[in-house]
């Protein structure tokens, strides 16, 4: 018996697919500086921030020095938090708490998440929220599910993850989940509806 729904957050709840890609979005916006250029700083100099109690501001000048200007570490709160959420996800999000625990599991830093709980007052949404700063380890590894299943203590057989990325599923499916793959490209949200009912989820 299915006993909770965990989603992802960029990419499912989010109408953005990459969590970074969206903080470089917001920091060009304000910057004027190319979001290609602030991305492939972001990926190299904040890599350890996503499995470490690193901070932003710990790893700043390295990431200024890459995008080539000293940009202001206070537009890091609006870039976290101008997240554009996927209104649709949250409707089902609510009707679902009415039968199942719910939850998100995602590759996030803490920094980030921090503003976005804040900001979308997630805590009121969901019964458990799972980060890979958290959990010392991303979805690449069975930490962070083992991490989610001991928070509403349950078993892999009564939980659904569900991930805009294939590959993100391969471990949680491996120790038991029921896993659906949201086809972001194609928001194809019908066509998940459509696989929760098929494992009994009652909607």
């Amino acid at each position: 018996m299915i006993k909770a729904i965990f989603f992802d957050f960029d990419g499912v709840l989010t109408n953005f697919e990459c969590g970074s890609s969206t903080v470089c979005r917001n920091l060009s916006e304000k910057t004027g500086i190319p979001e290609e250029k602030l991305l492939l700083c972001y990926d190299e100099h904040a890599r350890d921030l996503y499995v470490k109690p690193v901070l932003h501001k710990e790893i700043w000048n390295d990431f200024c020095s890459c995008a080539g200007e000293n940009i202001d570490i206070s537009l890091l709160d609006y870039a976290f938090r101008n997240t554009p959420m996927n209104k649709k996800m949250f409707e089902l999000v609510k009707k679902l708490r009415k039968n199942y625990k719910v939850g998100i599991i995602t590759d996030n830093t803490k920094e980030r998440f921090s503003a976005i709980i804040d900001e979308f007052k997630l805590c009121e949404k969901f019964d458990a929220i799972i980060l890979s700063a958290d959990a010392g380890a991303t979805k690449k590894d069975e930490q962070i599910f083992r991490a989610a299943l001991g928070a509403l203590k349950l078993k892999p057989h009564e939980c659904v993850f569900i991930d805009n990325n294939a590959r993100n599923l391969e471990v949680p499916a491996r120790m038991g989940f029921k896993v659906i793959h949201y086809d972001f490209e194609k928001k194809d949200f019908e066509g998940m509806v459509k696989e929760l009912s098929a494992l009994g989820v009652k909607l």
